[in-house]
């Protein structure tokens, strides 16, 4: 069958139209893929934003450099000394708190007063010793034996018996009765005799007194001494 020339033209005609709607549907597409591709990184880049508002300011992205024309987030290692930062600020803050001023001047401490021990009796002049201390003493025990001596004092003269001269305690009590404790220096310590004389009688012997004592002490001279007039049956009836 012969094909109509007219037909043949037009169909001719329309295959360019086809062809042309064919080329420009790539085109159509590309567009609108492209404004999916920027609406997504609009909605990306909004949530970057509020992502980097909410975090806390060591995190934050640093400004825009002029180089890259990008903000530039913070590193691990650039947020590590933030934080150590932050950190040794609180403890220097809890370390001045914890100081006291040192604008104020310390308050003054009370001196500590050591109490000085009182001097021992024996440790007084040999002098004031015999003269207050031991003196007194005897008298008083010589008196609760119904003693009241006559004489009793402290001299520097002749020793009995041996001749010499030291320091004495001499002593007459009732029934013309009398002693003589002699000291070989001005000290107690220093070593010691003793004479006795009966009624109307002088002194004939001269006895060691204290010989192994090394310290003599108030007590223990008076009661020697009272001991020895006891052995004597001078303080009583024995």
């Amino acid at each position: 069958m012969a094909e109509n020339p007219a037909q043949s033209s037009a169909q001719q005609e329309k295959q360019p139209a086809n062809t042309t709607s064919e080329i420009n549907k790539p085109a159509a597409s590309n567009a609108v893929d492209a404004k999916a591709v920027d609406a997504k990184a609009d909605v990306a880049t909004a949530e970057i934003q509020s992502m980097a508002d909410n975090k806390p300011e060591a995190q934050k992205a640093t400004p825009a450099t002029p180089e890259t024309g990008k903000a530039e987030m913070p590193t691990a290692s650039q947020a590590k000394p933030q934080l150590k930062n932050a950190a040794v600020d609180k403890e220097t803050a809890k370390s001045d708190k914890a100081k006291p001023d040192q604008a104020q001047p310390d308050k003054a401490k009370p001196a500590v007063v050591k109490k000085t021990p009182a001097p021992k009796l024996e440790d007084k002049p040999f002098e004031i010793f015999i003269r207050e201390d031991f003196i007194p003493s005897l008298s008083q025990a010589l008196n609760e034996y119904g003693l009241k001596p006559t004489a009793l004092e402290l001299n520097q003269g002749k020793r009995p018996v041996v001749g010499g001269s030291c320091w004495m305690v001499s002593g007459d009590i009732p029934s013309d009765r009398r002693f003589w404790l002699c000291f070989s220096s001005d000290s107690i310590n220093s070593s010691k005799t003793i004479a006795l004389a009966d009624p109307g009688t002088e002194p004939s012997l001269l006895e060691p007194f204290l010989i192994d004592e090394k310290k003599t002490t108030l007590p223990l001279l008076r009661s020697r001494l009272l001991q020895r007039l006891n052995g004597q049956k001078w303080l009583g009836a024995n």
